[in-house]
C-alpha cells in the first residue's frame, strides 16, 4: 500500500509540474510587457481606433494605406468583451540587434473564438509591427485537438492498431528475452527489443502523416501532444524486436543440441 501511494504522488507530481511547465514556457519567452503591448493592439482593432495603429505598421510589409486592411481585419472580431484570453504561441528570435517576437492569443467570446497573431520587430529602441492576422473559429484550439476515437475514418484505427501491435509485440519480446537464461547477453537484446526502425509520423486531428526512412525511435511507438497542437502518434519498425527473437531462437536451438 505504501508503494502504491508513493507512485500516486508521484504521478499526480509529473502532472502538475507537466501544467506548470507549459503554462509557463511560454510566458519565459514573451515578458508581461510585450504580451500587453500585443494585447493592446488587438483591443485596439476591436475598438476600430485604427488612428493608433496605423503608426505602429511596417509600411513595407502593410503598404501606405492600411485602414481598407484593418477594416477587413476588425469585421471578424467580435465587439463584446472576450470571456479569457490565452497566450498560445511565442517565438523571439534576435539577430544583430534586432529583435523580432511573433505571438499568437486565443481569445474565447460567449459563443465564438478567435486566434490573433501579433509580429513585431524592435530595433534601435523602436518597435513596428510587420505581421497581423485574425483568425475566427468556432471552437477552442483545445476542443480541435482533443484525444477522440468516436467518429475518425478508417486510417486513424488503421495506424493505432499498427502502434498498439508494434509497442506489444517489442514488449513482449523484451520480457521474454530478459528472462531466457540460454540467450547470451540478454541484457543487450532486452534493450534492443525496445529499438525500432524508421518512423511514420501521424497527426490525429488532421490526419496528415510523415515518414522517415532513416531513424531510430526507442520505443517504436510514442504519442505526444504539443501546447495547444494536435496529438501526433508516431510508429516504426520493431526491427530490433524482430532481430532479438531470431537471436533467441537460435539460442535456444544450441542449447537444446545435443553436446
Amino acid at each position: 500500500m505504501g508503494l502504491r501511494r508513493w507512485w500516486c504522488c508521484c504521478a499526480v507530481l509529473c502532472m502538475l509540474l507537466a501544467g506548470c511547465t507549459q503554462a509557463n514556457f511560454l510566458d519565459s519567452i514573451a515578458t508581461h510587457d510585450q504580451q500587453s503591448a500585443a494585447r493592446t493592439t488587438i483591443d485596439q482593432l476591436r475598438a476600430r481606433n485604427f488612428i493608433a495603429i496605423e503608426p505602429t505598421l511596417d509600411p513595407s510589409v502593410f503598404g501606405a494605406e492600411p485602414r481598407v486592411l484593418l477594416q477587413e481585419m476588425a469585421a471578424h472580431v467580435p465587439a463584446e468583451a472576450p470571456k479569457s484570453v490565452k497566450l498560445i504561441g511565442a517565438f523571439r528570435q534576435i539577430s544583430n540587434g534586432v529583435e523580432r517576437l511573433n505571438l499568437s492569443f486565443e481569445y474565447e467570446y460567449a459563443s465564438s473564438w478567435m486566434l490573433a497573431n501579433v509580429a513585431t520587430e524592435s530595433r534601435a529602441g523602436r518597435r513596428t509591427i510587420i505581421g497581423f492576422n485574425i483568425y475566427p473559429r468556432t471552437q477552442s484550439l483545445e476542443d480541435e485537438h482533443r484525444f477522440r476515437l468516436a467518429g475518425k475514418p478508417l486510417p486513424h484505427y488503421l495506424v493505432l492498431a499498427a502502434a498498439v501491435a508494434a509497442g506489444a509485440f517489442s514488449v513482449a519480446v523484451a520480457v521474454v528475452c530478459l528472462f531466457t537464461r540460454a540467450l547470451p547477453r540478454r541484457w543487450l537484446w532486452t534493450l534492443a527489443s525496445l529499438v525500432g526502425l524508421t518512423q511514420f509520423a501521424f497527426n490525429w486531428t488532421t490526419g496528415q502523416w510523415d515518414f522517415k526512412l532513416f531513424f531510430f525511435n526507442v520505443p517504436p511507438v510514442g504519442a505526444f501532444a504539443p501546447v495547444y497542437g494536435p496529438w501526433m502518434v508516431t510508429v516504426a519498425l520493431p526491427v530490433g524486436a524482430a532481430i532479438a527473437l531470431v537471436k533467441r531462437a537460435r539460442a535456444l536451438r544450441r542449447a537444446a543440441a545435443p553436446s
